[in-house]
């Protein structure tokens, strides 16, 4: 006869799942911050900006939800109006901003890349012609296109200094994008010192 000892273990998933936990806590304590808030049932979503801990800030939307009194919010509207749900456990951070004004900037430039926002129209009515186009820089004397994106979308696109930059460095039409793509470094890399701007490079080839 065999004597044997049953030992019971708890699958290996505990530690995943508290480690997942800590990832939204630390996520829900940051703060001056741009966030997105999805719904549960269709692909409407909310583009906001907060200085609080992001954790206040959604407690005061789940609490506007559930007071329905007084004047709703528009998710709230949004829930009332086609009984919808919102997701909070898929709250993004879209960018992380110290600077009020740049904030708002960086907020109506998100609000506007919505596919289905539930924001108001007028959230965006201050958004300045210079942020359209999702911020975009494009560089029609290449072939195939070349274009830069902001890292950062509350900077300016300083496009006539990324112009001078570029002629400096004599960029021009002729010749093969992958034979200019370190002068394209070398380009934003000066232009960042000049304007404290950051830039990251996406080469469509």
């Amino acid at each position: 006869m065999f004597h044997c000892k049953l030992a019971y273990s708890i699958p290996n998933t505990l530690k995943g799942f508290i480690r997942r936990g800590k990832d939204k806590l630390d996520l829900l304590s940051n703060q001056n911050v741009v966030y997105k808030i999805s719904c549960d049932d269709c692909e409407a979503s909310y583009v906001g900006q907060t200085k609080k801990k992001l954790c206040t800030r959604i407690n005061e939307h789940i609490s506007d939800i559930n007071k329905r009194t007084g004047s709703p919010s528009v998710i709230t509207d949004h829930c009332i109006n086609y009984d919808h749900n919102i997701n909070w456990n898929d709250i993004k951070i879209l960018d992380s901003e110290p600077s009020y004004n740049k904030r708002l900037v960086s907020e109506m430039i998100h609000i506007k890349r919505q596919k289905q926002g539930i924001n108001k129209q007028n959230d965006t009515d201050s958004l300045s012609d210079t942020y359209s186009n999702n911020y975009t820089i494009t560089f029609p004397f290449f072939s195939p296109p070349s274009f830069l994106l902001f890292s950062s979308p509350s900077m300016i696109p300083f496009f006539v200094t990324f112009q001078f930059v570029l002629k400096y460095l004599n960029i021009r039409r002729r010749g093969s994008v992958s034979g200019h793509v370190q002068k394209l470094r070398d380009a934003t890399s000066l232009l960042s010192r000049a304007t404290k701007v950051h830039f990251w490079e996406v080469h469509n080839y």
